[in-house]
């Protein structure tokens, strides 16, 4: 253990550049939760979780998984045109998004057996354009290791979605500022990296042609092939409990589910996603030069165990006290639900950025088989829990198979890190 804690590296650098970013951007939401959970009823937190996973759901289409492929050229040329490929499919799919939404926004509300989310869908195809940009950016200043834009885009996403919720709560009762604030906040986000790359040095004079955008279509044909199916039913199992909690047990009971992923779910995401983003540009780099990155990849394992470990055993011992002081009685519950799902999120937490291996080592099918899997163990856990209408069987079922599932995701990545190693 004592090799991977020397003096200060690029890695421990940058790695700390981002997660300060991150602690700060999720510091200010954690901070303002209790005044949110006052200010707003778990059902109008019900209805911003599912407008979020509709956006999660349809901003992989954004993209078909060509985002992922930015990071993977060595020289900056292409990636340029990488980025502009991703850009363009975002236009796209957000001029489709809002064509189809215009009919289908009533059938949809329907289906999905929630009024109140209808309204709202409207702005869907627009959000998810803002959620796509942002992330397309974000990628190429991981790219070029400008991992304080990125930590700076964090903290304006999510203090300004946060404090315009606040404001339209304490000024506005008639309807939910959780959700505008949410909007707004991608905007923002969106237009500060625009801003920022059009200042950066990256500037290329020849411009991207239709030939070489179908070159590029076929060059990394893999990632809408295998990344992009393998991505999509990732997101739609990480997006499944949303749909099936708000169908079955209600908007209310979704809110207090939601709030749990709030707490718990976001700042691990946030957190996996800054150490994924210094880790794939080394491990990548690492395996195009050695044909291996176990070294990193053994590195990033042991911090992620050492900041994970003792925030989850806080939450796993003491989250329903903790849940009742901060959030107020009306939310006890969801200190039930997190205590269940902390070993879920540990893992998560965990596996999530090591597993770029795959993508590292171009073994999307592999991640593909292992969605399909997790999907089905998911599917059959609510079946279960709704069978016999109890919520926290469904968690625990549900907690019990990601937990698993994780653990297999580890083990492969960390054979396909060893690469050429024997």
């Amino acid at each position: 253990m004592k090799k991977y804690l020397k003096s200060p590296s690029e890695f421990t650098s940058n790695f700390l550049i981002l997660t300060s970013g991150t602690t700060i951007s999720q510091l200010f939401p954690l901070l303002v939760s209790p005044i949110l959970s006052r200010l707003y009823s778990p059902e109008e937190f019900g209805v911003l979780a599912l407008f979020t996973s509709l956006i999660t759901v349809l901003a992989i289409f954004s993209t078909m998984r060509y985002d992922q492929s930015i990071m993977l050229p060595e020289d900056n040329e292409e990636a340029y045109k990488l980025l502009y490929l991703n850009l363009l499919l975002s236009i796209i799919v957000l001029l489709i998004s809002s064509l189809i939404i215009f009919f289908v926004a009533r059938l949809l509300s329907n289906t999905l057996n929630n009024e109140k989310i209808y309204p709202w869908l409207f702005l869907l195809p627009l959000s998810t354009f803002f959620m796509s940009t942002y992330r397309i950016f974000r990628i190429w200043f991981n790219r070029q290791k400008n991992y304080k834009i990125m930590s700076s885009g964090s903290i304006i996403l999510s203090s300004s979605n946060n404090l315009i919720g606040i404001i339209l709560g304490f000024l506005v009762k008639t309807f939910n500022g959780m959700m505008v604030g949410r909007i707004i906040s991608q905007f923002l986000s969106t237009l500060y990296m625009l801003v920022k790359y059009s200042k950066n040095k990256y500037k290329f004079s020849k411009k991207i042609n239709f030939i070489e955008i179908v070159e590029l279509l076929k060059k990394y044909k893999s990632f809408p092939l295998f990344s992009f199916p393998a991505g999509l039913i990732n997101i739609v199992t990480n997006q499944l409990p949303i749909f099936i909690i708000d169908y079955y047990f209600g908007t209310k009971v979704l809110g207090l589910f939601s709030l749990t992923q709030r707490v718990l779910g976001q700042p691990v995401i946030l957190f996996s996603n800054s150490i994924l983003e210094v880790f794939k540009e080394r491990a990548t780099s690492d395996y195009n030069k050695y044909g291996n990155c176990l070294k990193i990849f053994k590195k990033t394992l042991l911090y992620l165990v050492l900041l994970g470990s003792p925030l989850f055993l806080i939450i796993f011992l003491f989250s329903k006290q903790l849940f009742v002081i901060f959030f107020g009685p009306e939310w006890s519950v969801t200190g039930e639900y997190s205590q269940i799902l902390s070993v879920f999120f540990f893992l998560r937490f965990i596996a999530s950025p090591l597993s770029y291996t795959i993508y590292i080592t171009q073994k999307q099918y592999i991640d593909f088989i292992w969605q399909a899997v997790l999907i089905s163990l998911i599917i059959v856990s609510f079946l279960i829990g709704i069978h016999f209408n109890d919520i926290k069987i469904c968690l625990i079922l549900f907690s019990s198979s990601y937990s698993f599932m994780y653990l297999i995701y580890l083990f492969i990545s960390y054979k396909l890190a060893k690469g050429n190693i024997r």
